[in-house]
């Protein structure tokens, strides 16, 4: 991810908190993150981030035969092992709600959840988030079906802390493209090793923010 902070200098961050995804059972998957590491412009050390996990439990799914929704629960944690100060000074858990419900081609996913740090909250205050994203595949066959354009809009409402009382909102166009069959059995059917690209720019649509203009580069190799 590569972003401008307020005063316009730049910061690249080499992973954003991505890493390996396991599912040990059919309605859950578990996320470890490996620490981001952060480039900056702005007068603050370089340094890696905090290390990061996510865990999902489906509780209801739906085909497009039978529905096409989802409703999850998420539970992400952070440790604060940054350094230079490009992490938090304290741990952080984050519980989720996320629904989502698709109409064809068409495809609406909405996620509301709160950070709770475990220490020190009066100093870091509470975030609430809500994330609400608009997908439409281009195609149901043919290569139009690797084609997914959306946009997400991003809000962050803050309870405590330095920004008490702010808000702060983000919309991002982008594509996804995927998922792209890497390897096929030997009846030439996709099989489990793909690839999905993603892309997309982040611009603030409030007068505060922490950062503006955020380029946003994915490349993810499910399996």
């Amino acid at each position: 991810m590569h972003q401008y902070t307020t005063s316009g200098k730049a910061i690249w961050n080499y992973g954003n908190g991505k890493g390996l995804e396991f599912i040990p059972e059919r309605h859950t998957e578990i996320i470890a993150n490996v620490p981001p590491f952060f480039n900056r412009s702005n007068g603050v050390s370089d340094g890696f981030g905090d290390v990061s996990f996510l865990a999902k439990e489906r509780l209801f799914s739906r085909n497009e035969e039978h529905g096409n929704g989802i409703v999850a629960v998420f539970l992400a944690g952070s440790i604060p092992t940054g350094k230079n100060g490009n992490g938090s000074c304290c741990a952080v858990v984050t519980p989720t709600l996320a629904v989502g419900k698709g109409f064809g081609l068409l495809a609406l996913t909405s996620t509301a959840g709160g950070s709770l740090p475990v220490t020190n909250a009066k100093g870091l205050g509470h975030i609430i988030t809500w994330n609400n994203t608009i997908q439409y595949r281009l195609a149901k066959r043919g290569v139009g079906r690797l084609f997914w354009p959306e946009v997400e809009f991003n809000s962050s409402f803050y309870k405590g802390g330095s920004n008490d009382g702010k808000r702060v909102m983000y919309a991002t166009p982008g594509i996804v493209i995927g998922r792209i069959a890497l390897t096929h059995n030997a009846e030439g059917k996709p099989g489990r090793l793909g690839l999905t690209l993603g892309a997309g720019e982040q611009i603030s649509l409030t007068h505060f923010n922490t950062y503006n203009h955020a380029t946003v580069i994915s490349l993810r190799m499910p399996f």
